[in-house]
């Protein structure tokens, strides 16, 4: 059976772990993907077990740990990480010029806040 870029993306929870294995060389542990996705480690066990069976995702072994890896050998594996590179940027710039609001408009109530304050002690 083929597997399409659907079945590898199918879930919120899929999308999230591949985005954190993806921009992480090394090998991850199951807690260490749940605390960067901030999701729950059964949601994120769950997607690894169907990624490790895509070959997305491989995994391996060392004492009682269960360690995952993004398979940069995959057929997938390089437009993903290209997706979720130009993803980041994304929100990394939408978020920015959210936040980039908020120190204005501090500005704004300091400069009207001195002006008050000069014309009430004079």
């Amino acid at each position: 059976m083929a597997v399409e870029i659907a079945d590898i993306l199918s879930s919120r929870a899929k999308f999230k772990v591949l985005q954190v294995l993806s921009a992480h060389a090394s090998f991850l542990k199951l807690r260490m993907i749940a605390g960067l996705t901030e999701l729950p480690v059964r949601s994120v066990q769950l997607a690894l077990e169907s990624l490790v069976k895509t070959k997305i995702i491989r995994e391996k072994f060392i004492d009682h740990y269960h360690l995952f890896q993004f398979s940069s050998q995959h057929p997938f594996a390089e437009a993903l990480k290209e997706f979720f590179s130009n993803i980041s940027k994304i929100e990394i710039q939408s978020r920015s010029a959210h936040y980039l609001a908020a120190p204005s408009r501090a500005l704004t109530f300091a400069s009207s806040s001195k002006e008050l304050f000069s014309k009430v002690t004079k």
